[in-house]
């Protein structure tokens, strides 16, 4: 590892992952399940809501559609550096971070350093992997736990040791804690590798079934603790809405098998065309065993997936550290210098990159939800905290307005066409002003007081509340 620390390549290609994933660190807003995944944090830092997530008393005071283990790990994080937009950020792409020094460790080490360095380069430049690793979500846990654990067993493969047999099994109850049923890939790929490999003797043995086992004990322990606590309820819903809801039922709309090819050709382009070139090289050739390997875990990641009913491009997210590895290996393939020269013109680049991003960020102003950030903005001027939001007749996205009142402070959002005190905030269409003012408690109460002009939206505070002149 103090090789790797010391390796002034390889900080440059870390330094410039690090400017991606944060340069905007500062910038409020969220897609709105940031929002969320970083008000289970918050709350549970803040308010002890540690093993059962909550976002407010109005919207999800007991959420179960997740298991609370990176939750947990959030507000571990927030206790240290307290909550923040920029703590919940750093705090989601340290993990893909993280995820890049893990693989370029393993290729080193495993003696591919021909493509070691152009393979960590293209891990950070995904572009999907890049917007994703700006909010928190459990996506990119799965992906560094995913691919230690299949790292490890790549290494029991090679070795056989027990320990490298329980770290496998130690990060797949850490996937499973994270993202439940997806951690099935693990002992999916593992079976698939050793038939095609032609070595399932190794499941004769007691290490890879010790290491299985190890991984369900370790998932164990959230329902045990749930059952301990007296919420054994949220384990029945989480399972309920999983298994049967997600998988049996088919949550989402249906899209066609084609469906994960043709967002990895429009995202992923060119890394996506160079990783099938890969592919094709490593099928044709007699490349090493690894290689291969990485060729399993991408091949059955995509095929499973597709015959899905419902996609999410979320899901793909734990392949792209091996289809960084094939299209660095494709690049290698077409010329076996030129890895070399796209670091070098890379390392070139970069410090500019730096300077531009850090001078001139692309992305120094919210894009999300910038008209309500303005009016809470204006309601710290006047000291006013409205206790609610009520969203009349559904005029602003729900999820985004109620989720990002759990991260902010706590306050509840209702879809409503009344409201019964002056403590709250009214959000309500333009053509649907006269309607909601037809209510008399409306009408005598409140006031018009910001136009949303993006959304069309009128926000209507209290009469008592005084701006002092104020024009918005």
């Amino acid at each position: 590892m103090q090789k790797i620390i010391k390796d002034q390549k390889f900080l440059w290609i870390l330094a410039l992952g690090a400017v991606l994933y944060f340069q905007m660190a500062w910038v409020p807003g969220f897609f709105q399940d940031g929002y969320l995944y970083a008000a289970f944090g918050k709350n549970a830092a803040e308010l002890g809501h540690w093993l059962v997530p909550h976002l407010s008393e109005s919207t999800y005071p007991r959420f179960y559609h997740h298991t609370s283990f990176v939750f947990i790990l959030e507000g571990l994080f927030f206790k240290l550096f307290g909550a923040s937009f920029v703590t919940a950020r750093i705090f989601a792409g340290l993990f893909s971070l993280l995820t890049g020094v893990y693989l370029f460790r393993f290729l080193k080490k495993n003696n591919y350093e021909s493509i070691a360095y152009i393979s960590l380069l293209i891990f950070y430049l995904i572009p999907p992997l890049m917007k994703k690793s700006r909010f928190p979500n459990l996506d990119l846990p799965l992906m560094l736990f995913f691919t230690i654990s299949l790292g490890s067993y790549w290494n029991a493969y090679l070795r056989g040791k027990w320990r490298d047999w329980l770290l496998c099994g130690l990060f797949f109850g850490l996937c499973a804690l994270t993202k439940g049923p997806m951690a099935v890939w693990i002992p999916l790929i593992i079976f698939i590798h050793l038939l095609v490999s032609k070595s399932s003797k190794t499941l004769m043995g007691v290490r890879p079934w010790a290491g299985l086992s190890l991984g369900l004990v370790i998932f164990s322990l959230w329902p045990l603790s749930l059952k301990i606590s007296g919420n054994f309820d949220i384990f029945i819903n989480w399972y309920k809405f999983t298994f049967l809801h997600t998988m049996v039922e088919s949550r989402g709309e249906a899209s066609p098998f084609y469906t994960y090819i043709i967002f990895l050709l429009k995202n992923v382009n060119l890394w996506f065309l160079l990783s099938v070139f890969g592919i094709f090289h490593v099928l044709k050739s007699s490349t090493s065993e690894l290689l291969r390997f990485c060729v399993v875990i991408y091949l059955v990641i995509v095929i499973s997936l597709s015959f899905m009913s419902f996609k999410y491009s979320n899901y793909l997210i734990p392949m792209y550290p091996f289809l960084a590895i094939l299209a660095g290996f494709g690049i290698y393939s077409l010329k076996s210098n030129a890895c070399d020269s796209i670091v070098k013109f890379f390392r070139v680049l970069t410090p500019v990159a730096v300077l531009v991003l850090l001078i001139f960020p692309v992305t120094n102003t919210s894009k999300r939800d910038p008209e309500l950030f303005r009016a809470r903005e204006v309601f710290s001027y006047v000291n006013f905290k409205p206790i609610s939001w009520v969203n009349y007749k559904g005029a602003y996205p729900f999820w985004s307005l109620a989720n990002l009142n759990g991260f902010i402070d706590q306050s509840k959002t209702y879809n409503s066409e009344s409201v019964d005190n002056d403590s709250s905030v009214i959000l309500v269409k333009k053509d649907k002003l006269k309607n909601a003012l037809e209510n008399t408690y409306i009408s005598e109460h409140y006031k018009r007081a910001m136009f949303f002009k993006k959304k069309n939206i009128i926000l209507l505070i209290p009469k008592r509340i005084d701006f002092k002149g104020m024009e918005f």
